[in-house]
């Protein structure tokens, strides 16, 4: 009877386990990095400058929404998490903006608003001319 016992309650100890693991490995992990809204001890709001080169952060744009990105708001004053301003001078980070998600440190989308698709359309003019010149 004793044994019968500890059996059950092995096997219901492993059960649970089992269920956890199967639990916390079915859901993606989110690695959007917005969890306190830093990623490689950068805090994600403020004036942000886009650069080709030895950026803070390369960022990819997720504009099929596939994937749960970081959403940004571009803004005149950004004062929350996610709210960025694009600056030319005297940025808090700057950033370099892949074609590929491969190898970015962060996957963003952007809150629609005039600002966003002027920047948007900024790119892809920018883009396309630098692609014409290879």
């Amino acid at each position: 009877m004793y044994l019968g016992i500890k059996k059950g309650m092995m096997h219901a100890t492993i059960l649970t386990v089992l269920l956890f693991c199967s639990i916390f490995f079915a859901y993606p992990q989110d690695n959007s990095g917005n969890q306190n809204c830093m990623v490689n001890d950068i805090y994600l709001s403020g004036y942000v400058r886009i650069v080709d080169y030895n950026a803070d952060l390369n960022v990819y744009i997720d504009s099929l929404n596939t994937i749960s990105p970081f959403e940004v708001q571009l803004t005149d004053i950004p004062s929350e998490c996610g709210q960025w301003r694009i600056v030319k001078y005297n940025a808090d980070f700057t950033i370099r903006i892949l074609q590929y998600e491969a190898g970015s440190d962060l996957t963003i989308r952007f809150r629609e608003n005039k600002a966003s698709k002027k920047l948007l359309k900024r790119l892809l003019h920018d883009n396309k001319k630098h692609e014409s010149k290879k």
